[in-house]
């Protein structure tokens, strides 16, 4: 729905109450979207009638798009769009029709609205005789109907960064895909990430170990369009107690040992041969790396009938410290990263995006660091259900080392999750870690775990 010459149609529906109040008119409250094909034929020819303006000049309008008031769309019960409400400015609903009519039948419904405004009568049981309409794909309940951008932004891809040797040690700035978080609203996430690391070239280098990536932020609703998160991350290495579910997981899919049979396993050492007068030998355990950060997320659009939702995030982490010796002119990372997501079909999500980091720390151990890195996402989602979804995502990363074959090269991750809504404001997560095309700067395997929760 939208303007048309003779009518004003506003989007603050309190704004609107006030007015009623004032002049007695009544509200005409219409929850529509973008990609409503009812709506569009609405805009585009019904409201455009002389009839239908002039019948709905009796009336104080107020368009509500339905991905930016989830919860209000939630409490008006709203089933389709568009939805059509008549109502007096304390909140008394004397008519409703769900969907649109053509032209005389609007004015039929506009004009009975008003006759109802001026008789005092509401709409007791019954309702308008409903018209074409675009169904609403859930209900609006649980944790996305406590959200915005319900249309085109499912659960969303799993929550988790690169986890290949190198990229972990330093701010890597994933792609963050449309935000779902509403003005005043909280979210707390969770996030345990485990990786087996193997990598091995005879007389060249040796990676044997496990990180635990460990991650808590706490995200905030400025306002239906800004979300204000703080994070903090730990990295620690152990040794490898995932061989055994590694070497079985090899085996079932015929990958072969790749010199894994050469070692025993619980192994915890990173070793390099000397290269350029570079040589690396570590075994020890515990913290590698802990980061503290901020991010700020702007969702452009929730998206329309041809266009997906659209988000961008800028960020900032501070290095605080670890083992991994890290050193460069400042502790400072900063990244900036591009995000859609659209809906296909009534199951199925897909995410895409992009992010770039610019890095102050650009040596570990003495081997000079990339300052600058690129990452690309690439996520399906399949909402089988109400409360969860099966995600297939796909992480390109480039690679941390300036010229170290082959830690220069990218790293290629692909992960298979689970979500799973378990009351209306907390979702489960859980994830198999794979590497693909360059597997040795790449996790070898890994299990990821997390848990959102909003208030």
């Amino acid at each position: 729905m939208g303007a048309a010459d003779e009518l004003v149609i506003g989007k603050d529906l309190e704004a609107a109450r006030v007015q009623a109040e004032r002049d007695g008119r009544p509200l005409l409250i219409t929850f529509g979207a973008a990609w409503c094909s009812a709506c569009r034929e609405l805009r585009t020819n019904t409201l455009k009638r002389a009839d239908v303006q002039a019948a709905g000049a009796a009336f104080h309008i107020v368009f509500l798009e339905l991905d930016r008031n989830t919860a209000l769309a939630r409490a008006y019960r709203v089933a389709g769009t568009p939805h059509f409400f008549v109502e007096r400015a304390n909140g008394e609903v004397l008519l409703e029709l769900v969907g649109g009519l053509p032209g005389p039948g609007m004015v039929a419904f506009l004009s009975e609205g008003a006759r109802r405004a001026r008789e005092g009568r509401g709409s007791g049981p019954a309702a308008w005789a409903d018209g074409d309409n675009t169904p609403v794909a859930f209900d609006l309940e649980g944790y996305r109907g406590l959200g915005i951008c319900f249309s085109h932004v499912g659960y969303g891809p799993l929550q988790l960064p690169s986890q290949s040797p190198g990229q972990v040690l330093r701010f890597g700035l994933r792609p963050e895909t449309p935000s779902t978080l509403t003005e005043g609203q909280w979210e707390v996430t969770w996030t345990e990430s485990f990786a087996n690391v193997f990598a091995f070239r005879r007389d060249d280098f040796r990676l044997d170990y496990l990180t635990l990536n460990s991650a808590l932020a706490v995200a905030y609703g400025l306002s239906n369009e800004l979300k204000l998160e703080f994070n903090v991350r730990n990295l620690s290495r152990y040794d490898s107690f995932l061989d055994p579910i590694t070497d079985a997981f090899h085996d079932l899919f015929g990958l072969g040992a790749s010199g894994r049979d050469e070692f025993p396993d619980n192994d915890n050492v990173i070793s390099l041969e000397a290269e350029d007068g570079i040589a690396i030998e570590d075994r020890r355990s515990g913290t590698e790396s802990t980061d503290i950060g901020v991010l700020l997320q702007h969702n452009l659009t929730c998206g329309t009938a041809t266009l997906p939702a659209l988000s961008y995030s800028i960020g900032a982490q501070a290095h605080l410290g670890g083992h991994a010796d890290l050193e460069g002119a400042n502790p400072f990372s900063v990244g900036l990263s591009f995000a859609s997501s659209r809906r296909v079909s009534r199951e199925i999500y897909l995410y895409g995006g992009l992010a770039f980091a610019w890095h102050g720390l650009d040596q570990a151990r003495g081997l000079p660091l990339d300052t600058r890195q690129a990452s690309g996402l690439f996520a399906v989602e399949w909402r089988y259900g109400p409360d969860r979804s099966w995600v297939l995502q796909y992480l390109v990363s480039e690679g941390v080392a300036e010229t170290r074959d082959p830690f220069d090269a990218p790293s290629h991750e692909i992960n298979l999750g689970w979500k799973w809504e378990y009351d209306s404001n907390r979702v489960f997560e859980i994830g198999l870690i794979e590497n693909i095309i360059e597997v040795d700067n790449s996790p070898d395997f890994g299990l990821h775990f997390g848990l959102r929760r909003r208030f």
